[in-house]
């Protein structure tokens, strides 16, 4: 479980927890110029290790190693993570009580 450092890096967490690298390797993906990881870098990350991002698909696939779900409340959004098993990890000290809505991302290596 990586945690968040900021209010605003649960995506750069959620890289760490997924690829299995440091948070500071994962900090690429952070776009300072607007104080989110946004979703392309986020691809961009991934893709750099040898995996793909399937945008709003919410069916679950043998070929997933995780599932990133972005959450939306009136807050703002907020970035977690699902396992294959259906277990979350939310990189927040204070994890997310209630929301409007998920984008649902799936990951998978390049090559499937």
């Amino acid at each position: 479980m990586v945690k968040q450092r900021r209010n605003d890096d649960c995506g750069v967490a959620c890289m760490a927890m997924i690829l299995g690298i440091s948070y500071v390797d994962a900090e690429e993906c952070y776009d300072y110029t607007i104080g989110c990881a946004h979703t392309a870098s986020m691809e961009k990350l991934l893709n750099k290790h040898g995996f793909a991002l399937y945008v709003r698909n919410q069916d679950r696939d043998a070929d997933a190693i995780a599932y990133l779900l972005n959450c939306r409340s009136p807050a703002g959004s907020h970035w977690v993570v699902m396992t294959t098993e259906g277990e979350f990890y939310d990189p927040s000290p204070t994890p997310l009580q209630e929301y409007q809505g998920v984008n649902f991302y799936k990951i998978k290596p390049k090559c499937i």
